[in-house]
């Protein structure tokens, strides 16, 4: 297929053949252009970005808003099933892209569905880290898939707010007086989460959060959570990474 169709007429002693090369090109264009757009990241429906989209493109069907020519894709699927040749340049080409966007597909469906399976059950402090994890891969990959990253920071969102008032609670009844760690001075106010130390006082806290402005936040909703991005704060006590500082009255 990297003949022209005049080299073809002589090769396969056909009178009239015509189309051939231009429909082999236009094929492999497709498939990678495909691919490119997945892994820059271009915004679907351009990009088949999701693994309903990818799949039908696989499978022979052009996926709903997507322009791309339905005799060409259907014609890369059927080509995809056939014996690879190692003796076609055009059939490598193809064959490396092709698996590609068999690979991305397969990883998203396998993120994907950790994720629900993570979800259906019931969470507890505990999955917290772990779905965290979670909602960092799928921020990572290219997948789009917002119904799942919504579910997953909404259950994060529910048990560190069941995690903080768990810990107010307990923390009126013990009336513990623990000192801040990084002065050592005044009383801590704030606890830190999953690690679940009572160690930065209310003064000391603008040395640990990036600006006065998240500190005056903290101190209005009692709450402040590290989202995925941000720069990483450390515990005082164990230095382990903090996931929620809470304000304990």
């Amino acid at each position: 297929l990297e003949l022209s169709d005049a080299d073809l007429q002589v090769v396969l002693d056909i009178e009239e053949i015509e189309g051939v090369k231009s429909t082999a090109d236009c094929i492999l264009h497709t498939v990678n252009t495909q691919k490119e757009l997945i892994e820059k990241g271009e915004d679907p429906p351009r990009a088949l970005r999701s693994t309903a989209s990818l799949s039908a493109f696989l499978s022979g069907s052009v996926p709903d808003g997507s322009n791309v020519d339905p005799h060409i894709v259907s014609a890369s699927s059927a080509l995809a099933n056939t014996e690879p040749c190692k003796c076609s340049q055009w059939r490598v080409a193809f064959g490396h892209s092709w698996a590609r966007l068999v690979q991305i597909w397969s990883e998203w469906d396998e993120l994907e569905g950790r994720i629900k399976k993570a979800l259906a059950k019931e969470s507890t402090e505990d999955d917290f880290p772990m779905l965290k994890k979670l909602l960092d891969e799928m921020k990572a990959s290219s997948v789009v898939n917002k119904q799942l990253t919504t579910a997953l920071a909404q259950r994060l969102h529910f048990i560190a707010a069941g995690a903080t008032s768990e810990v107010e609670i307990d923390m009126k009844q013990a009336k513990l007086a623990d000192v801040c760690k990084k002065c050592e001075a005044k009383s801590a106010t704030l606890r830190c989460q999953p690690c679940n130390h009572l160690c930065i006082c209310s003064a000391c806290v603008s040395q640990v959060l990036p600006s006065e402005e998240v500190v005056d936040k903290l101190m209005t909703v009692k709450l402040h959570m590290v989202l995925p991005g941000q720069s990483p704060i450390h515990c005082p006590d164990c230095n382990q990474a903090v996931m929620v500082i809470s304000l304990v009255e």
